[in-house]
Protein backbone atom coordinates (compact mmCIF):
# COMPACT_ATOMS: atom_id res chain seq x y z
CA UNK A 1 0.00 0.00 0.00
CA UNK A 2 2.79 2.42 0.89
CA UNK A 3 4.62 1.79 -2.38
CA UNK A 4 1.36 2.34 -4.29
CA UNK A 5 0.82 5.67 -2.52
CA UNK A 6 4.42 6.64 -3.24
CA UNK A 7 3.92 5.79 -6.91
CA UNK A 8 0.76 7.90 -7.08
CA UNK A 9 2.57 10.76 -5.31
CA UNK A 10 5.47 10.57 -7.77
CA UNK A 11 3.06 10.55 -10.74
CA UNK A 12 1.23 13.59 -9.35
CA UNK A 13 4.52 15.46 -8.91
CA UNK A 14 5.44 14.68 -12.52
CA UNK A 15 2.05 15.92 -13.75
CA UNK A 16 2.39 19.09 -11.69
CA UNK A 17 5.88 19.68 -13.08
CA UNK A 18 4.80 19.22 -16.70
CA UNK A 19 1.79 21.48 -16.17
CA UNK A 20 4.04 24.13 -14.61
CA UNK A 21 6.45 23.94 -17.53
CA UNK A 22 3.66 24.33 -20.08
CA UNK A 23 2.12 27.29 -18.22
CA UNK A 24 5.45 29.04 -17.75
CA UNK A 25 6.41 28.53 -21.39
CA UNK A 26 3.30 30.47 -22.35
CA UNK A 27 4.45 33.87 -23.66
CA UNK A 28 2.13 35.72 -21.26
CA UNK A 29 4.01 34.24 -18.32
CA UNK A 30 7.50 34.40 -19.78
CA UNK A 31 9.37 36.75 -17.48
CA UNK A 32 12.56 36.59 -15.49
CA UNK A 33 10.51 35.79 -12.38
CA UNK A 34 8.82 32.84 -14.11
CA UNK A 35 12.16 31.52 -15.31
CA UNK A 36 13.67 31.70 -11.84
CA UNK A 37 10.56 30.12 -10.35
CA UNK A 38 10.76 27.28 -12.85
CA UNK A 39 14.46 26.70 -12.17
CA UNK A 40 13.86 26.54 -8.40
CA UNK A 41 10.88 24.24 -8.85
CA UNK A 42 12.89 21.99 -11.16
CA UNK A 43 15.68 21.69 -8.57
CA UNK A 44 13.19 20.76 -5.85
CA UNK A 45 11.54 18.14 -8.07
CA UNK A 46 14.92 16.69 -9.07
CA UNK A 47 15.77 16.27 -5.39
CA UNK A 48 12.45 14.52 -4.77
CA UNK A 49 12.98 12.17 -7.73
CA UNK A 50 16.54 11.50 -6.55
CA UNK A 51 15.10 10.46 -3.17
CA UNK A 52 12.65 8.05 -4.85
CA UNK A 53 15.40 6.55 -7.02
CA UNK A 54 17.72 6.21 -4.03
CA UNK A 55 15.04 4.51 -1.99
CA UNK A 56 14.32 2.04 -4.80
CA UNK A 57 18.04 1.25 -5.09
CA UNK A 58 18.25 0.69 -1.33
CA UNK A 59 15.34 -1.76 -1.52
CA UNK A 60 17.04 -3.69 -4.33
CA UNK A 61 20.33 -3.84 -2.43
CA UNK A 62 18.62 -5.02 0.76
CA UNK A 63 16.77 -7.67 -1.24
CA UNK A 64 20.04 -8.91 -2.74
CA UNK A 65 21.71 -8.96 0.68
CA UNK A 66 18.82 -10.96 2.17
CA UNK A 67 18.97 -13.47 -0.71
CA UNK A 68 22.72 -13.83 -0.32
CA UNK A 69 22.40 -14.25 3.45
CA UNK A 70 19.71 -16.92 3.11
CA UNK A 71 21.69 -18.85 0.48
CA UNK A 72 24.82 -18.63 2.66
CA UNK A 73 22.87 -19.88 5.67
CA UNK A 74 21.57 -22.86 3.65
CA UNK A 75 25.11 -23.71 2.55
CA UNK A 76 26.33 -23.98 6.15
CA UNK A 77 26.42 -27.52 7.57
Amino acid sequence: MASRNKSIYKTNIQKFYHLSVSVLKNKNFASSYSSRFLENEKLILEQIFFYFDLEEKEKKILSLVKKEASSSAKALP
